[in-house]
């Protein structure tokens, strides 16, 4: 059924979630667009369910809480996913305020747009405290800024949109679980160190299906940035999450785009990353506070990904072949030799 289905995942999300359904209820041009708004309670042990539902005043758009027990952002979206009435499905964060025209664009672009499968916009970062010094660097690991510099198809060499505020048509995502498509990012859990690279796997995937990405400059969405959020130490967390993650991430690049080259033997690529680690460490030493911040966090993020080729072994390689087996991939670019 056509119409727009927003999917809030919350985990403890008392005190952020009212003004994000605020901004969903000041939606405008949608009186021929019907949406809802299902929020997904992940184990919360606050009142975020409470908060919700009574912050709620529509009496036109129905909002719908489902319980998700099993911990992680991916098990809660595809629980979304799946009580979802419409086809157009709208993941938003439970810190982000999205524009008044978000609905009608992402159903705009979704329901004239045939050959794309997922589209995702700009965030924009509003900070509770001092912006970090640091932060303009790492920005996209917050899911800010622009993902292209201008509206259109995402490349293969980029290969994916933010997770925050990523839309998709639900039976091209539900087809992918239900006919096996593999998935070994779960996505992030609280406690985890894992950096929620079940987005990008998800678009990797899409466009492995032969589908396209759209990223549209018209969908913006404020992102509320706690300073607790912002500490030196959790960014170096979040790298860590997200080197664990790229050890299975570059074998869809590798597959996307000769821009990324996957040696053949685990062992080479180890010896290639480790060589690349040891000429980082060689460069001289930087003079700034944030080029000395850069520098350490790019020497972490190559010796935990080091360790995490050492802990896959082997099984990357079968990673890769269960991946091709999948999309019928029998060369790098047999699918796309013909499309970039």
């Amino acid at each position: 059924m056509k119409g727009v289905s927003v999917i809030i995942c919350c985990y403890n999300s008392e005190s952020r979630i009212q003004e994000t359904l605020k901004c969903l209820e000041m939606q405008l041009n949608t009186e021929d667009i019907p949406f809802e708004v299902l929020i997904i309670d992940n184990g919360s042990t606050d009142k975020t369910t409470e908060v919700a539902t009574n912050s709620w005043k529509s009496k036109v758009t129905p909002i719908k809480i489902i319980n998700e027990p099993e911990l992680g952002q991916a098990n809660a979206r595809i629980t979304g996913l799946r009580n979802a009435k419409f086809e157009y499905c709208t993941f938003i964060d439970d810190d982000n305020h999205v524009n008044p025209q978000w609905i009608s664009i992402v159903f705009e672009i979704l329901d004239t747009k045939k050959d794309v499968a997922a589209c995702g916009g700009k965030g924009i970062a509003v900070f509770e405290g001092q912006e970090p010094y640091w932060f303009n660097h790492y920005q996209s690991s917050y899911a800010i800024g622009a993902q292209a510099p201008q509206s259109g198809y995402i490349s293969n060499d980029r290969g994916y949109l933010y997770g925050a505020g990523l839309s998709i048509k639900k039976s091209i995502y539900l087809n992918l679980l239900d006919t096996g498509c593999p998935r070994f990012q779960t996505g992030k859990i609280s406690f985890s160190l894992r950096g929620g690279g079940e987005d990008s796997e998800l678009c990797f995937a899409l466009l492995l299906k032969g589908f396209k990405l759209w990223y549209d400059e018209r969908l913006t969405f404020n992102h509320f940035m706690p300073a607790n959020r912002l500490s030196i130490d959790n960014l170096k967390k979040m790298q860590i999450a997200f080197a664990r993650d790229e050890v299975v991430l570059s074998i869809y690049r590798s597959l996307l785009s000769d821009k990324y080259t996957s040696k053949k033997h685990n062992i080479h690529e180890y010896l290639a990353t480790y060589y690349r680690f040891i000429k980082l460490q060689l460069k001289p030493k930087p003079l700034t506070n944030e080029d000395k911040l850069i520098h350490q966090i790019s020497l972490l993020h190559k010796r935990i990904y080091l360790k995490e080729l050492l802990y896959f072994g082997n099984k990357r390689t079968q990673i890769r072949d269960r991946i091709k087996k999948y999309f019928k991939l029998n060369s790098k670019y047999e699918k796309y030799a013909g499309s970039r």
